[in-house]
């Protein structure tokens, strides 16, 4: 019995990897952030919502890793597939059920929403195809965090206003940047430093959208000084462009942080605060890449 209980616990460690959970809190901080942004009240819906997007976030990650089998072999044979600790059929039956799953729940919401669903399902679907070699992959990848916004306010309200729109753009632009540095992970070097400049475009929006209230200065210059570390720490030598990478992930929360504090909500923002430590904390365990 205890040798039994001792496979499950490896196993469940393994999926945990696998859907990359310790990012999930970035996830709940987008709809946090989009919910603010909407001046939508905070309710059961928004943790629905937030479920919604955790299963086509999970089922992405899964549909991902399986998508690049033959790839990990090579230069990541330790990940769940390559390694064969996670069966390949279970990667792929599970990553399209979650998709369905979300979309479903998204659904619920009315028409709008669930069309939206359905095109974050098409862009997870398109990233984890086409993403090798594919100078617009970043894009895609970015837009998947962006449709985010989107659909959040599509299920709370009648529509994307301005604010939401600007704040997925603002988003997508971030995990461009971001997509694009981890693409050097594989090398363990930084070779697009032009993406740099990207990255403080969210902590630099919220920090000149009036008016500045204390959680949105803790959030924006929070953001900043975390990303200027992580990547001074790979500069030096002394972190992995994977942990960089990680932290970077966990930066999102803090983008989302300042950008609903910005908007009016401190209460948001210091939820959204509450993400990244948590994202930081659950990658000691689980990595974020």
């Amino acid at each position: 019995m205890g040798a039994y209980k001792v496979s499950v616990m490896i196993e469940l460690g393994e999926i945990l990897r696998l859907g990359r959970f310790s990012n999930l809190p970035t996830v709940w901080s987008n709809v946090l952030a989009a919910t603010a942004l909407s001046a939508a009240p905070l309710g059961s819906e928004t943790i629905l919502i937030m479920g919604a997007v955790s299963l086509l976030y999970t089922g992405g990650m899964f549909l991902n890793d399986a998508c690049d089998l033959e790839h990990d072999k090579i230069v990541r044979p330790s990940r769940p597939l390559p390694s064969g600790r996670v069966p390949v059929a279970f990667a792929w039956t599970g990553g399209g059920i979650l998709l369905v799953a979300g979309c479903s729940v998204l659904a619920y919401f009315g028409t709008a929403s669930g069309l939206a669903g359905i095109a974050l399902a098409g862009a997870v679907l398109s990233y984890n195809a086409w993403h090798r070699d594919n100078p617009l992959a970043p894009v895609i990848m970015g837009a998947c965090r962006a449709i985010v916004y989107i659909v959040t306010a599509l299920a709370l309200s009648s529509g994307a206003s301005d604010t939401v729109v600007l704040g997925a753009v603002v988003l997508l632009i971030y995990v461009v940047a971001l997509t694009i540095l981890a693409r050097d992970e594989t090398e363990n070097r930084i070779d697009s430093r032009w993406a740099i400049p990207l990255l403080f475009v969210p902590a630099g929006l919220a920090l000149t959208w009036a008016p500045i209230g204390a959680m949105t200065l803790l959030s924006g210059i929070t953001a900043a000084s975390v990303i200027l570390l992580a990547l001074w720490r790979v500069h030096q030598a002394l972190a992995p462009l994977s942990g960089a990478v990680g932290t970077l992930i966990a930066v999102i929360a803090l983008n989302d942080a300042a950008l609903a504090s910005s908007s009016g909500s401190p209460q948001v923002g210091f939820l959204c605060f509450g993400c990244f430590a948590l994202t930081l904390a659950a990658q000691r365990y689980v990595p974020g890449s």
